[in-house]
């Protein structure tokens, strides 16, 4: 069912609030108390009935319930001095009074897109990737034989956990989560891993819960003979789980490079004391990676979910700023509903972990998208440093030190972060990095051909089809690329040269990008 009210449309079953065509953020709980309003509108609610409806019965303070129905009516362009949307009754509750139109929501129309033209560029050729200098290692999604498809999250968790700990280790080359998991589900060669991915070490392994216990076993395999190194099963309590990942990755690296490890002296920390939010944080976190509008606001759900349980989660914060930053890069919000959110929740992370590398990534996109770009670079430099194998962190730096005009550098971090992810969820967006940054670097052709592979995994996202189109429009390939400016035209109808001029006026690639658009025939 949609609700038509103004300019504004909320989509119950998308779970969608629009003005104008354009999405606007909304934190969940927000979300719920505006349609819980709506649907009964034909009367006044009391402050229990939103309490019990909203909260499910669960004390809230006075403070909290005003802030959520505060932040109801900024998004639907009320306030508290109107009212004319949302009413409040002084000792007796609040009423949605705005007139409303409900429509039946059929199946969406599917616009006529046309074609992508093919890529004037020849296929890459797979080529055995060369191993690092330094040890290297994937970690595979371990098995989840519990017979539960519901408990795969956990098994990827531990996963997420020990690849992200093994990644602050300076001296060791750790292909990035999303690489490992093109192998979840599949039975796999070690040997054939080894050389797509480029690694000298694979770890494997298997969960299973059952009883409040939980039985994990781990395999590390030289990926060349396939010889098994290290073997080990270790059964805990479910309570124990963090202490088990702090064991299994003290054992593959003391196992890898004893004398590193000792000298080294390294121990994973972890601060984790709530796992059902740490569950919730590693479900939101599938479904982020698979850049599609969708899951991105079905993971937003659970991380507002996993803060409210544990609202000192920095991890939960940081992916719930960068997911507003990336979704506004995505056309999926609003500018306007952006800032606030995304600002209070990158700079929660880094208040409540300012060493953890999602929150230094999370608060460093966000200086960056304001235009505070010495202090956005400090900081991801420090997170680089600290966590050189984490890529989407180099990558966002990569992103980051292209608006900051250092493009040479630029384009290097972008090339070390697809050596660290060269297949998986990821592999389309870190082409559009690299095509991004070869553009800010004036490399035209090399950027075309990088725009073009991102394209071929977004086929929709306005990023990567004004990107490509931009810089054909330098190389003066204008009537290769004019289906492509069709396709944007629809998936974008509000784009022009002037909005983009006021997003990105305070970034060093802006008139480069610019320039090639105009070239093109893009409108003011």
């Amino acid at each position: 069912m949609r609700f038509v009210f103004g300019d504004h449309v909320l989509d119950a079953g998308r779970r969608e609030l629009s003005r104008g065509g354009f999405a606007i953020a909304l934190e969940p709980q927000v979300f719920d108390l505006l349609l819980y309003l709506l649907r009964n509108r034909e009367r006044m609610v009391s402050k229990d009935d939103v309490l019990d409806s909203v909260w499910h019965g669960r004390i809230v303070s006075e403070s909290s319930l005003t802030s959520r129905i505060n932040a109801a009516r900024k998004a639907v362009g009320d306030s508290g001095e109107a009212q004319s949307v949302i009413r409040t009754v002084p000792r007796k509750g609040f009423r949605f009074v705005a007139e409303v139109r409900e429509e039946a929501v059929g199946p969406l129309p599917v616009p006529e897109l046309p074609p992508i033209p093919a890529s004037p560029f020849a296929a890459p050729v797979d080529k055995p990737l060369l191993l690092p200098e330094m040890p290297s290692i994937a970690v595979l999604p371990f098995n989840n034989l519990s017979g539960n498809p519901e408990q795969d999250y956990f098994g990827d968790g531990l996963v997420e956990d020990i690849t992200t700990a093994l990644s602050r280790l300076r001296w060791l080359f750790v292909i990035a989560r999303n690489s490992a998991f093109t192998y979840k589900g599949r039975a796999v060669d070690i040997r054939q891993v080894g050389r797509e991915l480029g690694v000298r070490y694979v770890l494997e392994g298997s969960v299973r819960t059952a009883g409040g216990r939980i039985r994990v076993t781990g395999q590390l395999i030289e990926a060349e003979s396939g010889k098994h190194i290290w073997a080990e099963r270790y059964d805990r309590a479910m309570d124990d789980i963090f202490a088990l990942q702090d064991e299994i990755t003290q054992r593959v690296v003391a196992t890898i490079e004893p004398s590193i490890y000792a000298e080294e002296g390294y121990r994973a920390q972890l601060h984790i004391e709530r796992p059902a939010a740490w569950g919730l944080v590693m479900r939101a976190l599938s479904l982020i990676n698979r850049l599609h509008r969708t899951e991105a606001h079905a993971a937003m759900k659970l991380l507002m979910q996993a803060v409210e349980i544990d609202p000192a989660n920095a991890r939960a914060h940081a992916l719930i700023a960068w997911a507003y930053l990336i979704g506004g890069q995505c056309g999926w919000y609003v500018d306007a509903e952006l800032t606030e959110p995304s600002a209070r929740h990158a700079q929660a992370a880094m208040r409540l972990d300012p060493d953890e590398a999602w929150s230094r990534m999370a608060y460093a996109f966000w200086l960056s998208s304001v235009f505070r770009h010495s202090e956005a670079l400090a900081l991801a430099r420090q997170m680089v440093e600290a966590a050189p194998s984490f890529a989407l962190g180099r990558g966002m730096f990569a992103w980051m030190l292209t608006r900051a005009g250092f493009f040479d550098e630029a384009v290097l971090q972008a090339e070390h972060t697809q050596r660290l992810s060269p297949v998986g969820t990821y592999a389309g967006f870190y082409s559009w990095i690299h095509g991004f940054t070869l553009m800010g670097a004036k490399r035209f052709e090399e950027s075309s051909e990088a725009y073009w592979r991102s394209l071929a995994e977004f086929p929709d996202w306005s990023g990567a089809l004004n990107g490509l189109i931009s810089v054909n429009g330098h190389l003066g390939q204008v009537e290769r690329i004019q289906p492509l400016i069709a396709r944007l035209r629809i998936v974008a109808p509000h784009y022009s040269i002037a909005m983009l001029r006021k997003r990105l006026t305070g970034h060093a690639h802006t008139e480069i990008m610019i320039e090639g658009l105009i070239k093109c025939g893009l409108p003011e």
